[in-house]
């Protein structure tokens, strides 16, 4: 598998490059500068200072605060989504966390949406729901939620224990103690059981309803285990010798127990795909319809097996497995071989189904996220139909939707000759009623193969859901990375719970992890964790979308204020015979950022449009991220249209309407200067969602008070301003009512067209 590829989003990046670019067109601006002074001949400065000069005049126009405003904003972003009452979750009473500040946006920009199933969008509480034991089906053994009593299978499973047929009693009896030995889990001294799989846990309290307890548990050192069942035929003590464990990629595990005779007994437990190919007879007609039949209603299903070794038999595998326990090099290759040995031409012996409920809020979230044209992917190591069950109860696939399954696909060819068949319509742009069911055989053959990858995007795009089954941790890594690669464009998030989870995680845009039951792995991989999977409705479809719009005018912002400076530079440079003066008194140019960077943060990062729960409703309003329409090449230009506009009216008027005389040129230079803080104050507000917030209004009404106060101050200190200070500029500019009045007429005309623009946009539905 790949590296996890950069965390960095699009509009840092926009950023970045942006940054880059400033730099050459200052350096290229100052060298025009230096060229020109020397081909009119003027012999004041010399070629590389006029050079030096105007790089440093120009640099205002790329404003040193940028970043750390940025960074700044994304923290507010982030402590909102932190403190937002609607994703604290009372039962482990956590809010959301923000472990990674800079996938703010991103979140208001998904396209593609991984998720896991178990623990995410089930609840990860494994009720033991029915069995087949042989080729009888039992149950279901749920308790009524009203009474409390138990299903009929629990009264039908102790007549099999007890009943006078001895093939099903044998039967039974080795169902049930397999249950209550072949796991992880322990026992405590008052009884409870505890393990990491809640699957292992619902088994053995399955067990213990129908009468086979494991009672007691002593670790005899060496990996051995020996433990006590209670049962109503009497006590049984067992010992452990050897633990398989279950991965993800063997989906099985299984124990060893010797027997009296010096042989020993292996006890199995997998998914059926796996299973089957284990067996030493195929599996029994009925107990294959069970498997279908518990499927369908959207049970998690494993097969349980056994086998027993004969003493000569054991003796040597025990042999080999400590030698392949102790080699240093491959060692679990292997271990992996030896266990295999083991886990071959095993007895059928039943099929447990496990019942895990969706948690709440699940169907209406998945609901509103598909809603907004998110195409939303399942990605479980469950069988099929289990997990197209879940699908449909999760209103991730709907009763009229089109399927195209992709299951045991045997070569890249047989995949792609499938989509071909099923002719998907419709434009990508404009999701159809679609879904794609594929396992984990087909995704093997698909992945590094450019034909059958390229058919099976253009499908997902034509897709509002997929469903991928029977798939390992790295699989779903590799189907994130594949959709990253067909389109670069797209932004992806991964939701998951488990450790499992953790390669999905980082190969996503944004990953967000949930506080489960399968530890932390998932939350300390991901950007954002969360308790809940139905607060991710909150997470993308409100904070993100919020969290884009805001970002992006701020970086147009910021990049228009800077630019609206520098036009005043490079008109005057043509005005002045590029002689390297100063158009401003150089302090004002030190204060810029200060009268200009704060309040932009704060009105945008606490404006309000729209109440959270129609944007819960709204897909058009998410849409705007999704098609980058709040920061694009028109967009952009736009703005830097408005900024050479307004810098080049801020300079013009000051200077061919102010009368002329000694103090002309600073007095038309600070009235000029003053125009450009209230135009881009004014701009502010126009870009601002309305009505505005009391502090959003405060922020920018101090940084104007700020400005006047402290311009004036500074501006009449003959060490600080001695251009300024020598005319009493300050004074005369802020008490003249000509001055006045072009405060209030320039900036009102600079930002008409800007107000007319705000005022279509919403028209427009842009």
């Amino acid at each position: 598998m790949s590296p996890a590829p950069s965390k960095t989003s699009e509009l840092e990046r926009f950023l970045n490059d942006f940054v880059r670019c400033t730099l050459v067109v200052i350096f290229a601006s100052s060298l025009y500068c230096a060229i020109g002074h020397t081909l009119l001949g003027a012999a004041e400065l010399n070629f590389f200072k006029v050079f030096v000069t105007y790089l440093i005049f120009l640099y205002i126009t790329l404003p040193m605060t940028l970043y750390i405003m940025f960074e700044m904003l994304r923290l507010i972003l982030a402590w909102q989504i932190q403190r937002d009452a609607l994703m604290w979750d009372s039962d482990s009473d956590t809010f959301a966390a923000v472990r990674n500040s800079t996938v703010m946006e991103e979140l208001g920009q998904v396209d593609f949406l991984f998720s896991d199933k178990t623990g995410t969008l089930t609840a990860n509480e494994m009720r033991f729901a029915f069995c087949c034991i042989g080729e009888k089906t039992l149950g279901p053994f749920l308790m009524e939620s009203v009474t409390g009593i138990p299903g009929p299978g629990t009264a039908d499973a102790r007549s099999m224990l007890e009943g006078e047929n001895s093939v099903q009693r044998e039967v039974a009896r080795s169902f049930f103690e397999l249950l209550a030995l072949c796991h992880t889990a322990k026992v405590s001294q008052d009884g409870v059981y505890e393990g990491e799989s809640p699957d292992e846990v619902a088994l053995l309290y399955a067990a213990q309803n129908v009468g086979v307890s494991l009672n007691v548990q002593s670790f005899l050192g060496a990996g051995k285990i020996s433990s006590v069942l209670g049962t109503s035929w009497g006590v049984l003590r067992r010992e452990v010798s050897h633990v398989i464990s279950f991965s993800s990629d063997r989906k099985r595990m299984s124990v060893v127990c010797p027997d009296d005779g010096g042989g020993a007994i292996v006890l199995v437990k997998g998914a059926d795909n796996i299973m089957e190919d284990l067996l030493e007879s195929p599996l029994p007609d009925k107990a294959r319809a069970a498997v279908a039949g518990f499927a369908s209603k959207g049970l998690r299903t494993l097969v349980l097996a056994t086998r027993r070794m004969d003493a000569d038999f054991y003796d040597t595998w025990k042999a080999q497995w400590d030698r392949a326990n102790a080699v240093i090099e491959d060692r679990d290759t292997q271990v992996a071989a030896v266990a295999a040995i083991a886990e071959s031409h095993l007895t059928y012996v039943g099929i447990t189904a496990v019942e895990d409920r969706l948690q709440d809020g699940v169907p209406a979230t998945i609901g509103a996220l598909r809603s907004v044209g998110i195409r939303l992917w399942v990605l479980t190591g469950d069988k099929v139909e289990t997990a197209v069950e879940i699908a449909k109860s999760c209103n991730l696939f709907e009763d009229n939707m089109s399927i195209t399954r992709i299951v045991g696909a045997a070569s890249s060819e047989e995949i792609i000759a499938n989509i071909d068949a099923t002719q998907p319509s419709g434009d990508g742009s404009k999701l159809p009623v679609r879904g794609i069911v594929i396992d984990g055989m087909s995704v093997q053959h698909l992945i590094n193969n450019s034909a059958a990858e390229g058919a099976f995007y253009e499908l997902a795009e034509r897709s509002s859901a997929c469903i991928a089954c029977r798939l390992s941790p790295s699989q779903k890594a590799e189907l994130v990375q594949l959709v990253r690669k067909m389109n670069p464009k797209a932004i992806t998030l991964s939701i998951g719970d488990g450790a499992n989870d953790v390669p999905m995680i980082q190969a996503a845009h944004v990953g967000v992890g949930i506080r489960g039951k399968e530890g932390l792995g998932s939350v300390q991989a991901s950007d954002v964790a969360i308790s809940q999977f139905r607060f991710l409705g909150n997470l993308v479809l409100c904070h993100g979308r919020k969290a884009y719009r805001r970002i992006a005018n701020f970086l147009c912002f910021f990049i228009y204020k800077g630019v609206v400076l520098g036009c005043s530079y490079v008109i005057y440079a043509h005005t002045d015979g590029f002689a390297a003066h100063p158009c401003f008194a150089t302090f004002l140019d030190d204060v810029y950022n200060f009268v200009s960077s704060s309040a932009v943060v704060v009105l945008l990062a606490f404006d309000f449009d729209i109440p959270d729960t129609v944007a819960l409703q709204s897909g058009a309003l998410y849409g705007r991220g999704q098609e980058r329409a709040y920061l694009n090449a028109h967009r952009f230009l736009k703005w830097m249209a408005s900024a050479v506009l307004h810098g080049s009216l801020a300079w013009f008027v000051p200077m061919a309407m102010l009368p002329s005389g000694d103090d002309h040129f600073w007095n038309a230079s600070f009235t000029a200067y003053t125009i450009i803080v209230i135009v881009i104050h004014l701009k502010l507000f126009v870009i601002a969602e309305k009505p505005m917030r009391p502090i959003g209004v405060a922020a920018i009404v101090l940084e104007l008070v700020f400005y006047v106060v402290v311009g004036t101050a500074l501006s009449s200190s003959p060490k600080i301003s001695p251009e300024l200070a020598a005319g009493g500029v300050p004074g005369v500019v802020f008490t003249s009512w000509q001055n006045i009045r072009l405060f209030v007429f320039v900036p009102g005309i600079a930002v008409l067209p800007d107000v007319v623009d705000a005022w279509l946009w919403p028209i427009r539905g842009k």
